[in-house]
Order: structure tokens, then C-alpha cells, then sequence
């Protein structure tokens, strides 16, 4: 297991982001957005700058977030969704040289029955995963608490569903815990055999609010040091994504990044 750390959660300044990780030790990133936009709606421009920092640094780009599929289920969105953003995400994804593009399950509406919504989700899913494979590209499908996809078991649910070598779980402990569900052991039970890569935060529920805050690694709810030994056990050789979600946000990810480095090495040792 190695560490990378998601650009945007320290600055939307892209080389910004990549020097600070770098003089911490790390060498691997995932990126969501940057300038301010969310890939791949950035310029031909700003492209270049990326690949030319990429260069300039020797590191790796191990995913990308477009956000695919993080809609409702409104067909004209998702045809967009499939006919121009995940082509425009594959193009983008080969020219930075990564091999993993994460996406959604949509998100929940009041008026949807999940009997009736999910077989169109494994219907969409599934032709994103067909095409996926033509371009050699693994999707990460991330469990978010505002989507259908949203806990550990309802994701195993899609991928079996969907039944894809394309289709794999990026597992975020930190939201199955905002929908409710016990993260580890709970819902890694189920998507333990599918993950190619794994979103590192931490929270908790504020007893006033009964709402999830999210706070530095450690200082949360997640039992993330059984976790990470459960990945190590179960063979996991993916990357642990520092997703940091709390402010200020360099000290804060430096923060985070030094507790995660401290638990590998205990893992190690032990």
C-alpha cells in the first residue's frame, strides 16, 4: 500500500499541490479538480501545465474524478455523462498517464424506489464499464452518502450486478459512516474483494447537530487502524487517498498525512 493525496484538498493551484506533497514524501496523486474546475473541463492550456508539473516532478497521477454519473437520473444529464464527459475522462486520463477513473451511483431523488432506480444504474454502469475496457481504463465506483450507491453492501450489490472486470470499488470509510453504515467491519465485509483504491478521512457525529463533521485522521470515529490492517491482511496493493475535507487545508492534510505514514509503519513492524 502507498499513500497518495487528492490535488485539490490542498490547493487548486496544481503545482502548488504537487510540490507541497512532494516535500512531504509523497509521490503519488489523485485529481478531482484544479483551477478551480473539476476534470476534464479544463483548457488544452492547462492540460499542458499539468503534464509539464507531472514531468517536472517525476510523480503519478493514479486516478481521476470527473464525477461521472454524480446526477440524478435525468436522461439527457446522463447522456452527456456517457457520450461526452467519459470519452473527454478517457482522453484525459491517457494524456496524464493514469489508468483509474472514479464514478458514482447517482444521486438519490425523494420521488425514485431504489427496486425500480437500481437496474437502470447497472444498465448504465454496465455500458461505462464495455467502453472502459475497449480503452484499457478500470472504474473505481466510490460509495457516496448522497447517492444510490452509498454504503459498503449496496455497492457490492452493483458490481455483482453489473458482473464487470472494468468495474471495481474506490471504498470511502468516511462515507458509508455519514449514511449510517458501520465502516469497518461492516460494510468492508462486503467490498473487501473489489477495491482498487481506498479514500482516507475521518469524522464524526456532533452530539448537538447529530451531524458528521469531518476532522483530521485520528481524531474521528473510523476505526481506521483495523481497517488498514485488514487491508494489509486481505492483500490490498492499491493506494490509501488522503481525502482531507478539513480546513486549514495544508496543515491539515501535513496532519493527516503524518498520522497515516505512522500507522504503515506500525502495520510494517507489526
Amino acid at each position: 500500500m502507498e499513500i497518495s493525496l487528492v490535488t485539490d484538498e490542498v490547493s487548486q493551484d496544481f503545482e502548488t499541490a504537487i510540490e507541497l506533497g512532494c516535500e512531504w514524501g509523497i509521490r503519488n496523486f489523485e485529481l478531482r479538480s484544479a483551477f478551480f474546475k473539476r476534470v476534464p473541463d479544463i483548457s488544452s492550456e492547462e492540460v499542458q501545465r499539468i503534464v509539464q508539473t507531472i514531468k517536472k516532478y517525476r510523480v503519478n497521477i493514479t486516478a481521476i474524478s470527473p464525477g461521472l454519473f454524480k446526477i440524478p437520473f435525468k436522461r439527457e444529464e446522463l447522456r452527456n455523462h456517457l457520450e461526452v464527459l467519459l470519452p473527454e475522462s478517457f482522453r484525459l486520463a491517457e494524456k496524464l498517464g493514469a489508468n483509474m477513473l472514479l464514478v458514482f451511483g447517482m444521486v438519490r431523488r425523494k420521488d425514485e424506489r431504489r427496486e425500480e432506480i437500481i437496474p437502470k444504474i447497472v444498465d448504465i454502469l454496465g455500458k461505462a464499464a464495455k467502453r472502459a475496457q475497449k480503452e484499457g481504463i478500470i472504474l473505481a465506483l466510490e460509495n457516496e452518502d448522497i447517492c444510490w450507491v452509498d454504503t459498503g453492501k449496496n455497492t457490492a450489490q452493483i458490481i455483482k450486478m453489473v458482473n464487470s472486470p472494468s468495474l471495481r470499488v474506490n471504498w470511502d470509510p468516511g462515507n458509508a459512516f455519514g449514511f449510517g453504515e458501520e465502516p469497518y467491519p461492516g460494510g468492508y465485509n462486503y467490498v473487501k474483494d473489489y477495491i482498487i483504491n481506498v479514500h482516507i478521512k475521518d469524522a464524526l457525529i456532533e452530539g448537538k447537530t447529530n451531524s458528521k463533521k469531518y476532522v483530521v485522521l485520528g481524531e474521528g470515529s473510523i476505526n481506521w487502524n483495523s481497517q488498514i490492517k485488514a487491508l494489509k491482511k486481505d492483500g490490498y496493493k492499491g493506494h490509501l487517498s488522503i481525502e482531507t475535507h478539513v480546513s486549514p487545508k495544508v496543515k491539515s492534510s501535513y496532519r493527516c498525512y503524518q498520522w497515516l505514514k505512522g500507522v504503515l509503519n506500525e502495520t510494517k513492524e507489526g
